[in-house]
């Protein structure tokens, strides 16, 4: 996983990870490891104890002010993205 990263609720069933790394494939891979995980928490749990689908996106940000909302944005596209993909069975 991403060292030094910190988890926050932003809202309803909203979290929101911020870790220092930049590199771009790093998170891939970690986002990669994160869904083969629940994937397989999924497998072990019958029709009785349901585990909630989860869909990310992420972007890079580099602290200026004025560029926030653009990463957010970005971010949120990647994290609609995820989910139609899963949605209609396609791999991320």
């Amino acid at each position: 996983m991403i060292p030094g990263g910190f988890c926050y609720r932003i809202g309803g069933d909203e979290f929101c990870v911020i870790c220092r790394t930049t590199n771009e494939q790093h998170l891939n891979d970690t986002l990669s490891l994160f869904h083969r995980r629940i994937d397989e928490m999924r497998k072990g749990l019958n029709e009785n104890n349901k585990f909630p689908m989860v869909s990310t996106g992420y972007s890079v940000f580099f602290g200026l002010e004025k560029e926030y909302a653009a990463a957010m944005k970005k971010a949120d596209e990647q994290m609609y993205i995820f989910k139609n993909k899963r949605k209609h069975g396609r791999k991320q």
